[in-house]
């Protein structure tokens, strides 16, 4: 092989594929609930292109984040305790009119 495609361990750790970063600098969060206020119209598809689902896909998904975050405390605990699964939690904010 040739030396030019050796690769040498890193010092540092790896970063997680799935590691959470912050809302950019200045951008605007709503102190309460820790959402962002507005989004932009390219984050559905940057979403899409990271997990590999179309843009709509990833609309909702997005849509389903901000309905658990604002609107229905309870069903985002359920959710992120495994009780319910991301289909239940998408026909319960579907059902309550969001």
């Amino acid at each position: 092989m040739p030396a030019s495609r050796l690769r040498w361990p890193s010092r540092r750790p790896p970063r997680s594929r799935g590691a959470r970063r912050g809302p950019a600098a200045g951008a605007a969060v709503d102190a309460a609930t820790g959402v962002l206020e507005c989004r932009d119209e390219f984050t559905g598809r940057e979403l899409a292109a990271v997990l590999g689902n179309g843009p709509v896909r990833a609309g909702r998904m997005l849509s389903l984040g901000v309905d658990l975050a604002v609107s229905l405390p309870g069903t985002r605990a359920a959710f992120a305790g495994g009780i319910i699964g991301r289909d239940k939690a998408e026909i319960i904010a579907a059902a309550t009119g969001l």
